[in-house]
């Protein structure tokens, strides 16, 4: 395992203070009594991903939008991709079809008008920007485009060996979280990695804890505490060729966080 490798797990265990069982019992629980749990979690996770993107979209807004049969707006129409998505994933198996399928039904409405296909690992060189009073400046550079299919490959040939494995609730917490970093670091898309490291993180999450897993509210975690999941990102440095992997650990700490966000 070179990519969703054990390495940090044991500094991981000591940090994570959280008691895994508890809260997914607890999740589980609420997903038994009401039966549109899974529903209302999904859609509020993907406003809040969809936020974090920039999106002005709130869920009343989303809820009012998608009811009232009026013509949804592009920032509507983004997040409804993004629950269908989710749906998607609840029902498949995470595998890379299956992970590319979602990127084309998430990413729909977002490429559109840019002139790339969905669903498919990008061909040229791509970024992660920010801005500030003094213009947009390099947050992160992924790997070269030619190297993106063999990481994938390489990636997912991991994901599918966890996947066979009977993995406790703390390793599978430290390798969703560690999916998600590692898939957002190779940023195989044009665009859309964001929601999709988050969804992804999800989809493996729910292969080994269970259903549960859906209800963790993890992309609101993200967003409101924004600052700190960039920041954990950054932490591993600006550029594919010399990331530090050893500073991700308070990366990996934040999705259990999730557990507890209301």
């Amino acid at each position: 395992m070179e990519l969703l490798t054990p390495n940090y797990l044991p500094a991981y265990e000591k940090r994570q203070r959280l008691t895994l069982e508890k809260h997914l019992a607890r999740l589980a629980r609420k997903g038994a009594r009401a039966g549109d749990a899974t529903r209302w979690a999904t859609l509020a996770g993907a406003v809040a991903s969809s936020q974090i993107e920039g999106s002005r979209v709130t869920v009343d807004e989303f809820v009012e939008a998608t009811s009232n049969g009026k013509r949804r707006t592009r920032d509507v129409q983004e997040v409804e991709d993004l629950v269908r998505a989710y749906g998607d994933a609840q029902r498949t198996a995470l595998t890379k079809a299956n992970l590319l399928k979602a990127h084309a039904t998430l990413a729909s409405t977002i490429y559109s008008k840019k002139g790339w296909t969905p669903g498919a690992w990008r061909t040229g060189a791509v970024y992660v920007v920010g801005s500030n009073l003094l213009g947009r400046y390099k947050i992160y550079e992924g790997p070269p485009a030619a190297d993106v299919p063999k990481l994938m490959d390489r990636l997912m040939r991991e994901v599918s060996v966890l996947n066979k494995a009977t993995l406790t609730p703390t390793e599978a917490f430290y390798y969703a979280a560690l999916l998600h970093l590692q898939f957002v670091k190779i940023h195989p898309y044009n665009d859309g990695n964001g929601r999709a490291g988050r969804l992804l993180e999800k989809w493996f999450l729910a292969k080994h804890v269970g259903p549960a897993a859906w209800l963790v509210n993890s992309e609101l975690y993200y967003r409101n505490h924004l600052q700190q999941y960039y920041d954990a990102l950054r932490r591993l440095g600006p550029d594919w060729s010399d990331i530090d992997m050893d500073e991700c650990v308070p990366f990996l700490l934040l999705l259990p966080k999730g557990l507890r966000q209301k």
